[in-house]
């Protein structure tokens, strides 16, 4: 598997992962461990991602437009 994306930041419960390939984002806990997974056909155009600060919305970039895709 590839990932084509991260974010992470101090103080963040979770490590988010892009998978582009397979159309997922992966949240991941501090330990390492896959907390949950948001699939969505769209994310197979994907480039980089953001996550906000509550952890509650993904922000995708493709080559033409932003998503935003919710983390429940």
């Amino acid at each position: 598997e590839t990932v084509q994306d991260m974010a992470v930041w101090p103080g963040c419960t979770f490590l988010y992962l892009l998978d582009s390939a397979n159309g997922r984002i992966l949240q991941i806990t501090k330990e390492g461990l896959l907390e949950a997974q948001f699939r969505s056909p769209a994310l197979k155009e994907a480039q980089a991602l953001a996550i906000n600060p509550t952890e509650t919305k993904a922000y995708v970039l493709t080559e033409k437009s932003i998503m935003v895709l919710p983390l429940e």
